[in-house]
């Protein structure tokens, strides 16, 4: 009976299953389709977002870390620090690069034998995937950004060897030279 009971099935089952099929392929595709529209950013996007992020994250901590040690340096709770950079956080990807150099020889009829060289370059980062399955570039090296200069508010910034002192002392930590360094005393109001 259970052999009857396929055979039937199947018969009854053939004419609709091509069209079963087929109309679950046409539903695969489009819902492939639509999630790259759905799906959010593509990653380049994030790529961008993050090095933003990061840049932002890194300025701040910076300035942060600054202004703790020129409080503690001026035994002043109230000091105020602003860095600004050349640019942000660089990414190196890991890629491949592969040169093309074809070598043409045009005889046209002169005796002159001309020669032409063409070189082409194909280059392509190395994705790899996360434990969730995410594909992104190979990252090979992160390199920080460049001080373009410094601003620093505190109580006594405007005596002289208050400012030498707030000088050297950012001038140590953030390795740029003096002329990138400003000090200024605070206002009273």
């Amino acid at each position: 009976m259970p052999q009857n009971y396929v055979k039937v099935l199947k018969e009854k089952l053939s004419g609709h299953l091509g069209q079963i099929v087929f109309v679950a392929g046409i539903i695969g595709i489009l819902l492939l389709f639509l999630s790259s529209f759905i799906g959010g950013e593509s990653a380049p996007d994030k790529i961008k977002t993050t090095s933003s992020d990061s840049t932002e994250m890194y300025v701040e901590n910076l300035e942060n870390q600054l202004a703790d040690i020129i409080s503690d340096l001026l035994v002043d709770k109230n000091v105020s620090v602003m860095i600004t950079l050349k640019n942000g956080i660089q990414y190196i990807y890991a890629d491949e690069t592969k040169t093309d150099t074809g070598l043409t020889e045009d005889k046209s009829g002169s005796n002159l034998l001309k020669k032409e060289q063409n070189d082409t370059n194909e280059q392509k980062y190395i994705i790899v995937k996360d434990s969730d399955g995410n594909e992104q570039p190979l990252l090979i090296t992160e390199v920080m950004p460049q001080v373009k200069g410094v601003v620093v508010i505190c109580s006594g910034g405007d005596d002289k060897n208050v400012q030498q002192t707030v000088q050297n002392a950012v001038v140590t930590v953030l390795d740029i030279s003096e002329n990138k360094v400003c000090v200024i005393g605070r206002q009273s109001k």
